[in-house]
């Protein structure tokens, strides 16, 4: 853009004016670079809770006084319903991923991350890196 501002193809006023843009544009990539770094440190932090959580449930519960194993019940499961002897029960997030994870065919752990399309050959159109409208 300053090429374009050096040969005359924009005037002054475009030039700061587009600077500008650019400058508040990027201060707000810098901003969600810093909101997603942020939560993808609680994630981490978080996942490994639950993890341990997952690991020791069992031993914690055995262990727990009454308050604490209702707690720790209505922490993994929601609408737990009981008809005559038998019990229903649904897990909450992200229990059910883990309970969800154990039916996963064991082979899944040694996939690619990045699975194309089945038979996919490219073919697509040419890739342009320059934009048919610069500053529009």
């Amino acid at each position: 853009m300053y090429d374009d501002k050096l040969d005359g193809l924009i005037d002054e006023k475009m030039y700061l004016e587009k600077v500008r843009d650019y400058k508040n544009r990027q201060a707000e990539i810098v901003e969600q670079m810093a909101r997603h770094e942020k939560a993808d440190e609680n994630f981490y932090v978080t996942a490994n809770m639950v993890m341990n959580l997952a690991a020791r449930a069992r031993e914690i519960f055995e262990s727990s006084e009454v308050d604490e194993k209702r707690q720790l019940l209505n922490l993994v499961f929601q609408n737990l319903k009981l008809d005559g002897k038998n019990m229903s029960i649904q897990t909450c997030e992200p229990f059910t991923t883990l309970a969800d994870y154990k039916q996963c065919p064991k082979d899944w752990g040694n996939l690619d991350l990045n699975q194309g399309p089945t038979g996919y050959e490219g073919g697509g159109p040419p890739y342009n890196p320059i934009p048919s409208n610069r500053y529009g």
